[in-house]
């Protein structure tokens, strides 16, 4: 399901509210605020703009989600006929925010741990594989260096290519 842009939990709530069972990645996330300089945790949606969501394949629990005030979009509901997602591509994503594969905090400890074997350097555009992590074993086309010691690379998800940010330890040439 997608979502307005940050209405991830409005709809979250009207989803349940509705009887549907949502569900969304989280993963943690180290914050300063602006004026005090404090430092916090949040909780942020790993996929921001998508959830999951156990329903009925029928029009009419299409129609009822989609009015859910926040829900920008029911994907699957397209003029070829209803195509949920495989339970266990959503297992996947749950077993991985589970196990805090998706925490900030891993994913620096992790950078830290294999900077000296992520030798490899890649060029915007180049088509890479992913060796581990959430998405290991896909082809994806790299899309550069952020400041922040990770990659960006080009995901496919839900027949849109989004950015995503990743360990650049976690790619290798794609054979």
């Amino acid at each position: 399901m997608r979502t307005n842009p940050r209405c991830e939990m409005m709809a979250f709530d009207g989803l349940e509210r509705m009887g549907f069972e949502p569900w969304m990645p989280l993963c943690r996330r180290h914050v300063r605020r602006r004026y005090t300089k404090s430092r916090r945790t949040v909780l942020r949606p790993v996929l921001t703009g998508y959830l999951f969501v156990r329903m009925p394949v029928d029009k009419q629990g299409f129609t009822m989600a989609k009015s859910v005030n926040g829900v920008r979009e029911v994907l699957g509901l397209k003029e070829r006929g209803l195509k949920p997602l495989p339970g266990e591509e959503v297992e996947r994503y749950r077993h991985f925010a589970e196990s805090g594969v998706f925490d900030e905090a891993r994913a620096k400890a992790h950078w830290r741990r294999n900077a000296d074997h992520s030798g490899e350097v890649y060029t915007a555009g180049d088509s890479v594989r992913v060796k581990d992590g959430p998405y290991a074993g896909m082809k994806v086309v790299f899309g550069g260096y952020t400041s922040r010691q990770s990659a960006k690379i080009m995901l496919e998800l839900f027949g849109m290519l989004r950015p995503v940010e990743i360990d650049p330890a976690a790619l290798s040439g794609a054979n």
